[in-house]
């Protein structure tokens, strides 16, 4: 029996551009020393249409017995929106019992891709496909998934940035690391922060100000603001908050008998919050963003925009909170109260990938006995 074993070291979320690595471990378990004839892997990334067919998913050891490639699409539901050539690992090799072989690979991802996203009409997945072979046998492979964080529209001009050094008397140090780049720079759009205030009113008068510091987030962030009710014309009884993700296919990303039918935009509501303001002078909100979200983009097939939607429940007519007797107010039995909404679109952008990997536990080892 031969045992083999892949694995993604340390983090399996990357940005596009970045490398993807890989390693495999080959050990003959019997007396006797094996051979294997070939083995190759590849990066291959899907469009995957939902709720139509069936999305059956490749489980390690399924056979192909009718060919000897490795094929981008086999067995793949869904359109390859890119694929890597096969790169050839082993050819013809012979394992003697209790040895170890070890090979590791690597792949360069362009900078344009789609990142992953699993949304209610399309998904982008990657994985890393790995196959191998016995002379005479069928072929079995193995597959890694893997997630893309994308950096489009972010703006990288140079591979080489200098980093701000922790001590200003050490000397400035230049870094090439394609990754750490990239994360400095989604810092830098980030971090900074200028407040905006709002005034939301109706047709009878102000409601509220509405102060937020930004609208540039990353996955993980918290949505930070406050409302300022002092000097309002009209009383407010309640607010709420909540942080909705929508997702919009398009024609290209739809079936030929579906092309006639208008795009059609799922509004996913991630987080709310909601307080009782009918009184108060000033109250915030926080309201998080999840790390295992998907990021704003925009591609032919999907796009996902944030937004964060607010609802003020308001009096239609004069409320009287002047205390009816010396030591306590008592609310009116009814009143006629009115509902407005607003939605204050916001942009996220990809978080760090380690913390990313952390929070969603993926899967980097694979394990496949021959």
């Amino acid at each position: 029996m031969i045992l083999l074993q892949s694995e993604i070291p340390e983090c399996a979320v990357f940005f596009a551009g970045s490398v993807v690595t890989c390693n495999l471990s080959v050990m003959c378990k019997n007396s006797e020393e094996e051979g294997l004839a070939w083995g190759s892997a590849q990066v291959i990334g899907i469009a995957a249409i939902k709720n139509v067919g069936n999305m059956k998913e490749e489980q390690p050891g399924v056979s192909f017995p009718e060919s000897t490639s490795l094929s981008a699409n086999k067995s793949e539901k869904g359109h390859i929106v890119y694929s890597t050539k096969p790169k050839i690992l082993f050819c013809d090799i012979k394992i003697p019992h209790g040895e170890v072989l070890k090979f590791a690979f690597e792949f360069v991802l362009p900078q344009d891709l789609p990142p992953s996203h699993n949304g209610s009409t399309v998904r982008y997945s990657y994985k890393i496909k790995l196959a191998v072979q016995r002379v005479g046998e069928s072929i079995k492979f193995m597959q890694l998934p893997f997630r893309v964080l994308s950096v489009k529209g972010i703006p990288l001009i140079s591979t080489e940035v200098e980093s701000p050094p922790m001590n200003p008397f050490l000397p400035r140090q230049i870094t090439q690391d394609y990754g750490k780049l990239t994360l400095d720079i989604l810092t830098n759009l980030t971090s900074r922060r200028s407040p905006v205030i709002y005034n939301i009113v109706n047709q009878r008068g102000k409601v509220a100000k509405l102060c937020i510091f930004k609208s540039v987030f990353r996955l993980g962030e918290d949505i930070i603001g406050f409302f300022d009710f002092s000097g309002s014309q009209v009383p407010c009884y309640q607010s709420e908050e909540k942080r909705d993700a929508g997702d919009k296919d398009s024609k290209e990303a739809k079936e030929p008998s579906q092309l006639s039918k208008p795009a059609a935009k799922n509004v996913i509501p991630h987080a709310k919050c909601h307080e009782m303001c009918l009184g108060l002078q000033h109250t915030n909100f926080s309201v998080p963003i999840p790390l295992h979200g998907t990021q704003t983009f925009h591609e032919l097939g999907v796009s996902l925009s944030w937004k964060l939607h607010f609802e003020f429940v308001t009096c239609a007519s004069s409320v009287d909170l002047e205390p009816s007797s010396d030591t306590c107010s008592s609310p009116p039995s009814s009143t006629n109260v009115e509902t407005m909404t607003w939605d204050f679109p916001i942009q996220v952008f990809p978080a760090a990938p380690a913390h990313i990997d952390k929070a969603l536990l993926l899967t980097k080892t694979q394990v496949l006995s021959l």
